[in-house]
């Protein structure tokens, strides 16, 4: 069963993609014939500028000229006659596609952080660890052939600091793409296609691929958001033997309304069905950070509060939970499957502009519990963190 889930996943998140060739964009050459047929039905438009046949006309030979400015208004002009009018509504949707710009935006994070248990030791065997951390995530959303495409990609590192822990440091790159679908008004469909990889100890960990179906609305100016995934991954065996298989998730992002002034309040829950069996690993993956190899069922939230106390300062709290649920992994010495329980709440201040215009510095703790039913492998962790975010 939990093999079609993962292939639906995949299936969904590739439907929908076409091919894309892009293109220069040039500015269009209009012979003066069709100039002149274009200026003729503009005056027969000024006449009965409420005649459908007429803007129609003229709006189908507009685009097909490359003016998609003046095709707008005359579509438009047909839908307040008749807004039922199939060919109008549908090139409104068009024409708005192509007069959306491009534009692509970069979010980097640098800073350091101090883990107290980086091992996940049930009982800590250091005294805490610095580590840098670093991230860069580019969107970029352009039209390339009449259609709407977005692509996201994020590099991300963390690098232990000192002796003896170097072996723990982690990274990960990746990407997705695919066309952006306008469902109806104010609702997109995102369907992509993505490829992943990360490396752990200065060696390669894994490699994965995988679909997505990302949907989005927002009501009211807020975001509501479901990001449904399917992914096949597999894992460096000399960390993880004979470690491979598929994944899918969902996650949702919801943003509440302003019941409170100042204050933005969000919930994220995800579910997850993971089917990466193979044998016992050596690795550490972060909590938070990526996901656990393991054949399992996860289900989990996280709520995060924000509260603007001035043009300067910014208070946060958030509170994770999750649950895991093994399917093929024995607690030592009895039948009863592994059963793992996080708790990690957690609090943030933010200084906006700290630096410049768009550049944020935040501070913040976060303190992780888990509880397996498995010994050795609960633990308790401590990290404080000092980054700066710029958005540009």
């Amino acid at each position: 069963m939990r093999r079609k889930i993962i292939l639906g996943a995949l299936i969904l998140a590739f439907a929908g993609l076409g091919p894309v060739a892009a293109s220069a964009q040039q500015q269009p050459v209009i012979p003066a014939g069709d100039l002149g047929e274009l200026s003729r039905l503009n005056q027969l438009i000024l006449r009965a500028p409420t005649d459908p046949a007429l803007n129609l006309q003229y709006a189908a030979l507009a685009e097909r000229l490359g003016l998609p400015r003046l095709a707008l208004p005359a579509y438009e002009r047909i839908l307040m006659a008749d807004p039922a009018n199939q060919a109008a509504q549908a090139g409104v949707d068009r024409v708005r596609t192509a007069l959306q710009p491009s534009t692509t935006q970069y979010i980097l994070d640098a800073g350091y952080q101090w883990e107290r248990n980086p091992r996940y030791l049930t009982i800590p065997s250091t005294h805490g660890r610095n580590q840098f951390i670093g991230a860069l995530n580019v969107i970029d959303e352009r039209t390339v052939n009449d259609q709407r495409w977005r692509t996201s990609g994020d590099v991300s590192v963390r690098d232990y600091t000192g002796t003896g822990v170097s072996d723990l440091d982690y990274g990960h790159v990746g990407a997705v793409t695919g066309p952006v679908y306008q469902l109806n008004p104010g609702l997109t469909f995102n369907p992509g296609l993505g490829a992943g990889a990360a490396y752990f100890d200065h060696h390669w960990f894994y490699a994965e691929v995988s679909g997505n179906a990302a949907f989005s609305v927002y009501p009211g100016g807020s975001e509501q958001a479901l990001l449904l995934r399917g992914a096949y991954r597999d894992y460096n065996h000399a960390f993880y033997p004979h470690t491979q298989g598929g994944y899918a998730d969902a996650t949702g992002k919801l943003t509440l309304p302003n019941y409170f002034p100042d204050t933005v309040i969000g919930l994220s829950p995800w579910a997850r069905v993971s089917e990466i069996a193979g044998g016992l690993g050596r690795a550490i993956v972060p909590f938070n950070t990526d996901i656990q190899p393991g054949d399992y069922v996860e289900l989990g939230g996280r709520a995060q509060v924000y509260h603007s106390l001035s043009d300067d300062l910014i208070l946060g709290g958030n509170f994770s939970v999750g649950g895991r649920f093994y399917q093929k992994v024995a607690v030592p010495g009895s039948q009863e499957r592994r059963k793992d329980a996080t708790l990690s709440p957690g609090v943030q201040a933010v200084i906006p502009h700290f630096l410049a215009y768009q550049t944020d510095l935040k501070i913040g703790y976060q303190y992780t519990w888990n509880h397996s039913n498995v010994s050795i492998d609960s633990y308790r962790d401590h990290v404080v963190s000092v980054s700066l975010q710029a958005r540009f």
